[in-house]
């Protein structure tokens, strides 16, 4: 048995062995995501990156979506840090400002909604790399420079920037319908949604001008793109008067550990149909309680967090 005086020793070890996960979990990480809350995580990443501006091309054959490509125009990566990127759950050094922590967040999200995930990138000075895993197993395919090149510079002009493309392949969770026209309506409704529930985690960053998103759609088989679509920012507080004369009003306390936190109580205005009231065209009674932040990236929407229960009496509290 394990005592209190149990300590570990050199000399009763017979050898090393590695313990290498079971290939399923690979189909289990990341499975709470959804297809909106998967690509966050890959801006994330961008945002980390440096970039300002990133591009969501949804890749269709007669109207089939198979592949999401996400080019962002930040820094890129060197080889070896492609090969860190991919490894699952490598951690590197996360400045305070960043947004990703636990070296899951693209491989988790990526791998919840394809098969295969493929990252192509430049760093400055640097030539086109490309990485591609796949849920089969834990080994990475280091792409041939030529396929590096061509699915970075999938457009013209495209390696005038350093910046990084993750590209999701065999994405799952689409419209099979066989109707063309079905599936055309099931992907302009995916765009719409997209549009909406990303303008509301970026809101802050988006109306600063600091992120710029696009959503578009790609036909394969006559290798036309639609017209970008911007994301516009959605904003959970953006009234121009309080439901209440004595709010908004900011409440500071610290924890146990001695962090200072201060929540910016809110009370909506009780008439209000807006876009900022109803979020994503949902009952306002469905948006009552916290939104947490950080570095400006919407994190939590909604919700009690425990503190107290939802309430119709609560249904134009927000903080």
């Amino acid at each position: 048995m394990l005592g209190e005086g149990s300590t570990a020793r050199a000399d009763d070890v017979s050898r090393v062995v590695e313990l290498p996960p079971e290939k399923g979990v690979l189909t289990a990480i990341g499975r709470d995501h959804t297809l909106a809350t998967a690509l966050a995580d890959l801006i994330d990443n961008s945002i980390d990156a440096h970039a300002d501006t990133v591009t969501i091309r949804l890749v269709t054959t007669d109207s089939l979506l198979h592949t999401v490509r996400v080019r962002d125009n930040g820094d890129g990566m060197s080889g070896d840090e492609l090969q860190l990127a991919m490894r699952l759950g490598e951690r590197r050094e996360y400045a305070a400002t960043d947004h990703g922590h636990f070296g899951m967040g693209l491989k988790a999200a990526s791998l919840s909604q394809s098969r295969t995930l493929t990252v192509f990138t430049l760093g400055e000075g640097d030539v086109p790399r490309a990485i591609r895993i796949g849920r089969q197993g834990f080994h990475g395919e280091v792409l041939t420079d030529q396929a590096a090149w061509n699915g970075f510079e999938d457009e013209p002009g495209s390696l005038d920037s350093t910046g990084t493309v993750v590209e999701w392949s065999g994405v799952e969770n689409v419209s099979r319908a066989s109707s063309p026209t079905e599936r055309q309506m099931w992907l302009e409704r995916l765009v719409g949604s997209l549009r909406t529930e990303l303008g509301l985690t970026f809101h802050r960053l988006l109306s600063s001008g600091r992120l710029r998103i696009g959503v578009e759609v790609f036909d394969d088989a006559v290798a036309l793109v639609g017209v970008r679509r911007n994301v516009e920012p959605v904003d959970p507080f953006g009234f121009q008067t309080s439901g209440h004369a004595d709010y908004p009003v900011s409440v500071t306390g610290v924890t146990d550990d001695g962090c200072e936190l201060t929540a910016v109580l809110h009370i909506l205005p009780p008439n209000s149909k807006s876009a900022s009231a109803e979020l994503l065209a949902r009952p306002r009674r469905e948006w009552q309680g916290f939104y947490i932040y950080r570095n400006d990236r919407l994190l939590h929407a909604a919700g009690w967090l425990e503190q107290a229960h939802s309430d119709r009496r609560l249904q134009l509290a927000r903080v």
